[in-house]
């Protein structure tokens, strides 16, 4: 409000509730996604700021170095563990009792979730966070990926196969599982995630996509967006953590979907367990059903020790 009284340019309230999501609030957070937003992104001062300005300025936001970004990842390596579980769905409850939920809190690394459980504390961070701790040998498979295929056949008539992308995806990282998963010590479930992420950008910039958007949206989620010739394709994947969480996520999903007002979504769930999760034939590793009006696909990658 006091940038609008001094320049006259306003935001839209959904402009402001994003800010507010993307930053939780942090004061050095606020005041850098608003500068790039003012200053880079919506120039026409006669115009209100968008939404979607504010997503491009956070897209930019997090792939500049700055201080605090330095002084969270110094921090964060500290606890690496600790830090990647807590981004990748482990449940550990927020007491300060606790001295490393203590150190992390007072570094302002992570925060208290509405059940009494540790996060990270807003999705800024976390992203800052998953690029900062991402191997680079995750790009360097995916590129390996991409370029195992003839990428061509992946979008006709401006459309992109998505659902051939990502079999593609789920039998390469079946095929070469531990090889896969031995470059990063983190966990084998995370560090799918990651391939997925890389795998999509490479290919997208391969096919010419408009634009590739990566979502922390949850512990244990993440989601990828991917506009191409104008339509919207939205990915979700997630760690496997039990039937109920599955089925939650393919809700969220939905939800996801109908909000977006998208007719079609994909599932990718990551699962390292075979002692919780069992074996499964491979005529049920992917299959698609309905969820209120929605289609997903879903597609369960299996890795560690599923592959033979």
């Amino acid at each position: 409000m006091q940038y609008t009284a001094e320049i006259g340019q306003s935001f839209l309230p959904e402009a402001i509730a994003e800010i507010y999501t993307q930053t939780a609030g942090q004061p050095f957070l606020v005041n850098r996604l608003a500068a790039i937003a003012t200053e880079e992104v919506a120039t026409d001062r006669s115009e209100p700021i968008t939404r979607a300005q504010i997503q491009r300025a956070r897209d930019q936001l997090v792939r500049e170095s700055n201080y605090n970004f330095e002084t969270l990842q110094r921090h964060a390596s500290e606890y690496k563990e600790e830090v990647l579980r807590i981004l990748f769905g482990g449940i550990y409850p927020f007491t300060r009792n606790s001295p490393v939920v203590k150190t992390l809190a007072m570094y302002g690394i992570i925060s208290e979730t509405p059940e009494g459980n540790c996060q990270v504390a807003n999705p800024i961070y976390e992203r800052v966070l998953i690029d900062h701790f991402t191997p680079f040998e995750i790009g360097l498979s995916a590129d390996i990926l991409v370029n195992g295929h003839d990428f061509r056949p992946y979008a006709v008539d401006g459309a992109l196969q998505m659902v051939m992308i990502l079999s593609h995806f789920r039998q390469f990282v079946e095929r070469r599982g531990r090889e896969a998963f031995k470059v990063t010590e983190m966990p084998q479930e995370a560090t799918g995630q990651y391939l997925l992420s890389a795998y999509l950008d490479i290919l997208m910039r391969q096919v010419g996509s408009e634009t590739f958007v990566e979502v922390p949206s949850g512990p244990g989620r993440l989601d990828l967006i991917v506009v191409y010739q104008g339509q919207r394709y939205v990915v979700e994947t997630k760690i496997w953590r039990g039937r109920a969480e599955f089925d939650k996520g393919l809700q969220q999903l939905a939800d996801y979907l109908e909000t977006e007002d998208v007719q079609e979504g994909y599932f990718v769930v990551f699962h390292a367990r075979p002692n919780v999760y069992g074996k499964l034939p491979d005529d049920q590793l992917e299959f698609t059903q309905t969820l209120t009006g929605k289609t997903i696909h879903v597609y369960l990658v299996r890795i560690g020790e599923f592959v033979e």
